[in-house]
C-alpha cells in the first residue's frame, strides 16, 4: 500500500486538502493534487515526472513527439493512463491495493478516467453523480466512492516515485 497516496485521499475526502476541483470532469486534476499532496507536499510534480506518452486518441497523424506535447498543453486521464504503462506501473488488478490509480481510457473518449483506491475494493473518484447513480457521494464536489468492481477498469498503476 502507498500509505502516503492514501493519506492524502482520505484528507481530500475529508476537505483537507486546498484547492481541489469541485465540479465534475476534472478527475485527472484530483488525481494528480492527491499524489502531489501525498508525495509531494503539494508541490506541482506529477506531470513534470510522470507525464510521458500521449495518446492516439488526439486525432491526426501526429508523431509521439507531436501527442506527447499536446498531452503536456492539455493531459488527459488517457495521456497518464499510457504514460503509467511506459513507466512500468501496471500491475494486475488481482494485486491492486491502496494508494493505486485506476484508469478507464474507454470513459468519456478520448479523455479517460482516473481514480484512487483508497481500499483494495473502493475508488476515490472525482465524478459527476448522475454517472455513478450507486455510489457514495460525499457532498462536496463530486467526489464519490465506488466499488472497484462496479466500473470496467482498464488499468491499476502502482506509483513509483
Amino acid at each position: 500500500m502507498n500509505e502516503r497516496i492514501v493519506k492524502a485521499a482520505v484528507a481530500a475526502a475529508n476537505k483537507r486538502v486546498p484547492n481541489l476541483p469541485q465540479e465534475s470532469g476534472y478527475c485527472l486534476k484530483f488525481v494528480r493534487m492527491v499524489v502531489e499532496w501525498g508525495l509531494f507536499d503539494g508541490r506541482a510534480e506529477f506531470y513534470k515526472r510522470f507525464l510521458v506518452a500521449g495518446t492516439s486518441g488526439r486525432g491526426g497523424e501526429l508523431t509521439p513527439a507531436q501527442r506527447l506535447a499536446e498531452a503536456r498543453q492539455d493531459p488527459y486521464a488517457a495521456d497518464m493512463e499510457a504514460s503509467a504503462k511506459a513507466l512500468g506501473w501496471a500491475i494486475p488488478s488481482a494485486f491492486r491495493r491502496a494508494g493505486d490509480l485506476v484508469f478507464d481510457h474507454n470513459a468519456a473518449k478520448p479523455v479517460g478516467h482516473v481514480g484512487v483506491l483508497i481500499g483494495r475494493g473502493m475508488v476515490l473518484e472525482q465524478i459527476h453523480p448522475k454517472f455513478r447513480p450507486t455510489s457514495i457521494h460525499l457532498g462536496h464536489g463530486s467526489l464519490s466512492v465506488t466499488p472497484y468492481a462496479a466500473r470496467p477498469w482498464t488499468l491499476v498503476a502502482r506509483v513509483r516515485e
